[in-house]
């Protein structure tokens, strides 16, 4: 998959996640955890789509914090960010 491709099905995916948050952020029967895995998860999906839309190869991994460390790469990101729309 071609890395725009790739970039471009990361936030539809992590559209789903907010469309999800959409309908139970509300909710009584949905804890607090739930809601911030979701959020979490969402927020990793933008920064993979992110990378992956500047060409920079990434390890499958749920470790968000260790990829926020990364200030050259969020720099790279910049000008993709204001491009990349699903």
């Amino acid at each position: 998959m071609k890395p725009r491709e790739q970039a471009l099905l990361l936030l539809r995916k992590a559209a789903q996640d907010e469309a999800l948050l959409d309908e139970v952020l509300t909710s009584d029967h949905v804890s607090d955890e739930i809601i911030g895995f979701h959020c979490q998860q969402a927020a990793e999906k933008i920064l993979k789509a992110l990378l992956s839309d500047v060409g920079v190869r990434f390890r499958r991994t749920h470790e968000i914090g260790a990829w926020l460390s990364w200030r050259r790469l969020v720099m790279r990101c910049q000008s993709s960010l204001r491009t990349l729309t699903c």
